[in-house]
């Protein structure tokens, strides 16, 4: 087994030659001429969930199977979204800002419970429910959106727009694709409400970025978490300055 990092499309495609099988995570992209240097490839694999990096129909072309690991990272990932949600509720890192700039301003940080709040959540898959278990704990409702109701006892919703009129935390799991481009815009964030918080763990694509710089200057939703980006890893320049916004890379 060879780790390598940080290497280039055409430093991948010079060594992966000699190779019988390539694991990677979601930041190599696997292009159709990446697989066509793998002359030997006999498997790729996602260590994790989307395989939206991996250009499925030329790995099918080379008979080469894909796969992936989808419940490998998913405590964590609900561990860290509930981390961003705690973090925007209760204004952790602007008060931790403050303190270590030398002052004392306990009621500028008073931030929100989340018990009885109502978290809706875009995409309810595996990590989802992890999430929605651990959420329950806090006493939070829960309501969801997917192309088809679950037979789960939480408030199915189904539209975007319904569930974010009817929720105080707005989770976007959502895989990548071009039916998932841009499906959160202005009129969700308007929906979402001044109170609203907004937290993005799927896709970057699956935002309008611009309209969710829009809605935050315009104070139309009360903060927003990311972990993806549109063009990552390239954050908008806008989104740096705001302190109702927590970045993760």
């Amino acid at each position: 087994v060879d780790s390598k990092h940080g290497l280039t499309a055409p430093e991948l495609m010079e060594i992966l030659g000699g190779y019988d099988a390539l694991v990677v995570r979601s930041e190599t992209k696997v292009t159709a001429e990446i697989i066509g240097a793998g002359k030997k490839l006999q498997v790729i694999a996602r260590a994790g969930i989307g395989v939206d990096n991996i250009d499925l129909e030329a790995a099918t072309s080379a008979g080469i199977p894909v796969v992936n690991a989808p419940t490998g990272n998913t405590v964590a990932a609900a561990e860290h979204t509930l981390a961003l949600m705690l973090a925007l509720a209760r204004n952790i890192p602007e008060a931790h800002r403050s303190v270590k700039g030398g002052e004392w301003r306990r009621s500028a940080f008073m931030g929100i419970e989340v018990r009885n709040k109502t978290l809706g959540i875009i995409g309810l898959g595996r990590i989802g429910e992890a999430i929605v278990h651990r959420a329950l704990a806090f006493k939070m409702k829960i309501g969801y959106h997917n192309r088809s109701p679950k037979n789960l006892p939480y408030t199915y919703y189904p539209t975007v727009t319904e569930l974010a009129v009817n929720c105080d935390v707005l989770l976007c799991l959502l895989p990548g694709g071009e039916d998932t481009n841009n499906v959160i815009g202005a009129d969700v964030f308007q929906n979402l409400g001044p109170e609203g918080i907004f937290i993005n763990v799927g896709r970057g694509s699956s935002v309008d970025e611009e309209a969710l710089v829009a809605a935050l200057k315009a104070g139309l939703i009360a903060g927003a978490g990311l972990d993806v980006y549109a063009h990552e890893p390239a954050v908008p320049e806008a989104l740096l300055s705001m302190e109702q916004v927590v970045l993760f890379p």
